[in-house]
């Protein structure tokens, strides 16, 4: 049924509320929920446009869970409602309605055709996503303008770590929504995020997640 959510095992439970919990941390309000077969797609917009004539890059965060049974939802929800249902820790759920009009969750991006680009250094995507954080903090409780003024500032600067050039915002996500995976063991200075472009798509990924880019 569309109207519930089956997962497969209580680990898929346990991922699915770790992910949509660094989601809300990160300031997500929006999460989409696609099921392809047993697959669910689950993606949540840690930068996008807030109009037509704004700059910033748009970047997902994604995760792929284990569904108990195929299914064709497809549907946009808010994070808090989500969390909401989550937290009765069944792993069947039934979803809150679905949220109209949200312009991120339109924008799909290809579904074949990637072209692997290189990789980036996890040690890298940490320090940016570290030194990132640490700017926006330092404008805390200047105001509400003020602080999303340098947010989008910070995050849409460009850098290139491991020589590949990126929005800040990249490595924001996948720190943020725990993607990165020095910290289970690998060292830093060898872990790397796979690259690969299809369209005007970049998509960054690790074991643990991936991170798409417009």
């Amino acid at each position: 049924m569309d109207d519930e959510l089956a997962l497969a095992s209580a680990l898929d439970l346990a991922d699915l509320t770790t992910f949509v919990s660094r989601a809300a941390t990160l300031g997500c309000e929006h999460v989409r929920l696609s099921a392809h077969g047993n697959a669910l797609v689950v993606s949540v917009a840690v930068l996008t446009r807030a109009s037509l004539l704004d700059t910033t890059p748009i970047v997902l965060g994604v995760r792929i869970f284990e569904l108990a049974m195929p299914s064709s939802l497809d549907r946009v929800i808010l994070v808090r409602d989500l969390s909401d249902r989550l937290a009765h820790a069944e792993l069947t759920l039934p979803l809150p309605p679905a949220v109209p009009g949200v312009s991120w969750s339109g924008v799909a991006p290809p579904s074949g055709g990637w072209v692997p680009a290189g990789t980036i250094s996890e040690g890298e995507l940490e320090a940016i996503a570290r030194e990132g954080i640490a700017e926006v903090a330092s404008v805390s409780g200047n105001g509400t303008l003020i602080v999303a003024r340098v947010r989008a500032e910070v995050w849409s600067r460009l850098r290139q770590p491991s020589g590949i050039e990126i929005p800040a915002g990249v490595a924001f996500a996948a720190f943020g929504l725990g993607f990165l995976t020095a910290d289970s063991g690998s060292s830093p200075e060898t872990a790397g995020a796979s690259v690969s472009r299809a369209a005007n798509w970049t998509r960054f990924s690790t074991p643990r997640g991936h991170v798409l880019l417009r």
